[in-house]
């Protein structure tokens, strides 16, 4: 088994979590799109609705797919996080900063250009994805299944780096909701929680979004 299956399956545990963050904060993936200045037709059609779900259906089907249609879905998929990468690098040309849930509230923050080098490395995987499935005809799943106890041994290894790597970069505040966080000298009458502040558009009388 060739280890060009591993960014495959990296791009594929990055759609499955992309989309279950996204489905668990619903109102955080529709004030993106706005926030981001997306056509407001995307919103009206349920994009945001729609989105997590064309997430996890990309996911298995990087997976599952073989010969010609495993290209076509790895072209996609490399399309898809292309497109990701383009809309967060326009919305750093905006006067105001933009709040982005790329990963719904687990990616919930400022875009900055550490944003845009992340997108750049899942193109980067993505594009390795499609390499491989243009070299290799078989699908994934059928290449895991025809791998001996070595190959299996070095992808729970390469599983256990992901799983570790982002078990360090996720933060939970002391009562256990992620992404919470006080301040140090916060006392015991702090009884309420912090929340991001929801993403909010005016319009001035000359038409002018702020």
């Amino acid at each position: 088994m060739s280890s060009l299956v591993v960014p495959g399956l990296l791009l594929a545990a990055v759609l499955i979590l992309s989309g279950a963050a996204k489905l668990a904060s619903p109102q955080a993936g529709a004030d993106a799109f706005r926030s981001l200045r997306l056509p407001e037709v995307l919103v009206r059609l349920g994009g945001p609705r729609l989105l997590p779900y064309a997430e996890f259906l990309l996911a298995a089907l990087l997976v599952t797919a073989a010969g010609w249609a495993h290209v076509v879905v790895a072209a996609a998929a490399l399309g898809l996080m292309l497109a990701y990468t383009g809309i967060v690098a326009r919305a750093l040309t905006f006067a105001e900063p933009v709040t982005c849930a790329c990963f719904g509230t687990l990616g919930l923050g400022l875009v900055t250009r550490f944003t845009v080098v992340r997108n750049l490395v899942l193109s980067v995987v993505a594009a390795l994805a499609l390499a491989d499935a243009i070299r290799q005809p078989r699908g994934i799943t059928a290449r895991l299944l025809d791998s001996g106890s070595s190959g299996w041994g070095w992808l729970a290894m390469v599983a256990l780096a992901a799983l570790i790597t982002a078990l360090i970069v996720h933060s939970t505040a002391p009562g256990g909701a992620p992404g919470v966080a006080t301040s140090p000298d916060a006392g015991d009458d702090l009884d309420y929680v912090r929340q991001p502040i929801p993403f909010g558009r005016l319009r001035r009388p000359g038409g002018e979004h702020v």
